[in-house]
């Protein structure tokens, strides 16, 4: 089971435009996983894992702490630059499942720069 409680650390009384679509793009979350061995039944098998740091990114999202909680700050640019990265993110975790360009029904296409981890 995984849970976010993002609610708990938002104030819900700022009002203010940054806080409102921070509280927008995060929000509450619960969800449970079923995993089994393939001979079980019905299940989820992870396929490939992959995670990577965009460079010159560290001042983009910052966090303050405040009387209520956290705030957070996001800079103008995340969605260009979530957006710039996105298409080489998944070809390198379609890659890492064996989904990639190149497997069986895949469509062949170039991956961008991205630094990963």
């Amino acid at each position: 089971m995984h849970t976010e409680l993002c609610s708990l650390h938002l104030d819900p009384t700022d009002h203010s435009i940054e806080q409102l679509v921070a509280q927008s793009l995060f929000a509450d979350g619960l969800i449970r996983y079923s995993m089994s061995r393939d001979d079980d039944g019905p299940g989820l098998r992870v396929l490939g894992l992959h995670e990577c740091l965009l460079p010159d990114s560290a001042d983009v999202m910052t966090w303050r702490v405040s009387d209520w909680g956290m705030q957070m700050t996001l800079a103008c640019d995340v969605p260009d630059r979530i957006s710039g990265a996105l298409r080489g993110f998944m070809l390198e975790l379609l890659q890492r499942a064996g989904l990639g360009p190149g497997a069986p029904g895949s469509c062949r296409t170039t991956s961008p720069s991205v630094v990963t981890t």
